[in-house]
């Protein structure tokens, strides 16, 4: 990869970065706080201490019929 292309392809990176913190501060902003910060609290103790439950797997209480 040349130094342009890289030096290009870097400036986009950090522009798509600045464009997706600014999407998650708004959506962020339109959550209620004690929902963020129960949410962040989950991730965090999972993230410290892995055999805490995962809040980020999905469970299937339901299945569709077909």
């Amino acid at each position: 990869m040349s130094a342009n292309t890289f030096l290009r392809k870097a400036e986009e990176a950090i522009q798509a970065r600045q464009e997706h913190v600014d999407a998650f501060v708004e959506f962020n902003a339109a959550l209620p706080e004690e929902s963020t910060r129960a949410w962040t609290k989950l991730c965090q103790d999972w993230e410290n201490d892995s055999s805490k439950e995962n809040p980020f797997h999905v469970v299937q209480t339901s299945k569709i019929c077909g």
